[in-house]
């Protein structure tokens, strides 16, 4: 957890300039049509009450309202939404504002025209520190109910959409002072009295510490009065402002798993060869960005692919549409998924695991209801016949899949026709090899023994797929 420091002063005139001016450029990045980054970006509002978030919320959406970005500023579900009647039931008012954030985050995640930023008040990690407080000072519930209620809102499933958390504290002086300086009495209230209000700080520096790996952007924000004088609002919103253009940057700017060029050509299966391959690019962890890889002729870009294969043992299979930007594929059929490895999908403590995590990434980019059941590696592919080819090393993997499975209707916009996605058998992928790619020929002629034509020389081909 990254604490963000408040100067005293507030922000200059050329500072708010600069701010706008990197907000549009990282703004622009994310909106070319080379981008792979997905869009919302979610930001959470955390924290106690009278810590000045929800007044933050409003100045950095009008910010960012103002740099012609789609917002998405969802009612808070504690304050605005919950039925009367749970308020005084601690744990159903916070497991239902729990589900009520979690229903925003899913029905963003999939519109079809997304909005650019979705703000939080209050969401995955606020109700992970409500039941540890629920659970450690007010025994309202079992240490396994903690965890069983905590680790359904923190799955990876969801909590990987939200990009940053920004927790909100102040101590019960100031809280005290925000409350009552516009009332008339200074009656403490169920949660707006000392012991309640340090026993929930409490709980949030906890989930802080133990979660702070679970979260890739965790900003702790003190806004508790220095020498009796509250810090600077402007100055608050500056920083957390600064904050989420610095991610807008770091999502535009794709780093890239890269490796030292193989000197083999063609679908290579021997499992000891591939290996040897994989632990060589865990071992030595280069990244560059991606301009930068692309030019280079010394290393190649690691993009990790599957060949899909449903309940059914049908294979996915789509066909690109004919204006993509990408001319040797326009109308060509393809039966992999996957895209490049990026410094987002290395794990420190499982660091060979970046080849899953960025295949299960790309497929729940591109399509809906799946369950990833196995994931089975197969080979890596290299031609260095192509400009793809000799960017890009493959590793081709089979994943087994179940689930009512469609492609999501943004990749469907961006690359394949409504009707161009279909689940075939390996005999139709064998009867309609030709209209493949090169990559999906190499795959099924190793798979399902289809005769393939010679592969083109043409060195545009595949120029910019990712």
């Amino acid at each position: 957890m990254i604490k963000l420091n408040l100067p005293e002063n507030t922000p200059t005139k050329k500072e708010l300039n600069n701010l706008a001016k990197r907000c549009k450029a990282a703004y622009e990045r994310l909106k070319d049509s080379e981008s792979e980054t997905r869009l919302p970006v979610f930001i959470e509002f955390s924290g106690s009450p009278k810590s000045g978030k929800t007044t933050i919320i409003g100045i950095i959406a009008h910010f960012f309202k103002r740099m012609a970005m789609n917002v998405a500023q969802p009612a808070e579900g504690a304050s605005l939404r919950t039925p009367v009647g749970l308020r005084d039931d601690w744990l159903s008012f916070n497991a239902w504002s729990g589900c009520y954030a979690l229903q925003q985050i899913l029905i963003d995640s999939n519109e079809d025209s997304p909005p650019d930023i979705v703000i939080l008040d209050r969401g995955l990690f606020d109700i992970a520190a409500w039941m540890e407080f629920l659970c450690t000072s007010q025994k309202r519930i079992s240490e396994d109910d903690r965890i069983r209620i905590t680790d359904f809102f923190i799955s990876d499933l969801w909590r990987r959409r939200v990009q940053t958390v920004f927790l909100f504290t102040a101590d019960y002086p100031t809280s005290l002072i925000r409350e009552t300086s516009h009332k008339l009495t200074e009656e403490p209230g169920s949660v707006m009295n000392e012991d309640t209000l340090t026993q929930l700080l409490d709980a949030y520096t906890v989930v802080g510490t133990r979660h702070a790996a679970l979260f890739d952007h965790l900003y702790h924000v003190d806004t508790s009065f220095v020498k009796d004088q509250s810090p600077s609002f402007q100055r608050i919103a500056y920083v957390v402002a600064d904050a989420i253009v610095s991610l807008m940057e770091e999502l535009g700017t794709q780093m890239l798993l890269v490796t030292d060029r193989v000197l083999f050509d063609g679908f290579v299966t021997e499992q000891t060869t591939v290996q040897a391959k994989v632990a060589q690019i865990v071992s030595e962890k280069k990244f560059l960005e991606r301009s930068d890889a692309e030019k280079s002729q010394d290393v190649q870009q690691v993009v990790p692919y599957a060949i899909v294969e449903n309940d059914d043992g049908r294979y996915f299979w789509a066909r690109r549409k004919s204006n993509v930007k990408r001319k040797a594929l326009q109308g060509k059929n393809t039966i992999l998924v996957g895209g490049h490895a990026e410094k987002r999908d290395w794990h420190e403590s499982e660091p060979a695991s970046v080849f899953e995590r960025c295949l299960r990434r790309e497929l729940e980019e591109e399509l809906v209801g799946i369950q990833v059941r196995e994931v089975i590696p197969l080979g890596l592919i290299h031609d260095s016949r192509n400009e793809m080819g000799y960017h890009h090393l493959a590793f081709i993997h089979r994943v087994k899949i179940g689930g009512k499975t469609s492609i999501r209707r943004q990749a469907l916009d961006q690359e394949f026709g409504r009707e161009s996605v279909s689940w075939k058998t390996a005999d139709e992928i064998k009867q309609a090899v030709v209209e493949l790619d090169p990559w999906s020929q190499l795959v099924a002629h190793e798979l399902f023994g289809a005769t393939i034509p010679p592969l083109s020389s043409d060195p545009t081909l595949f120029t910019g797929m990712k």
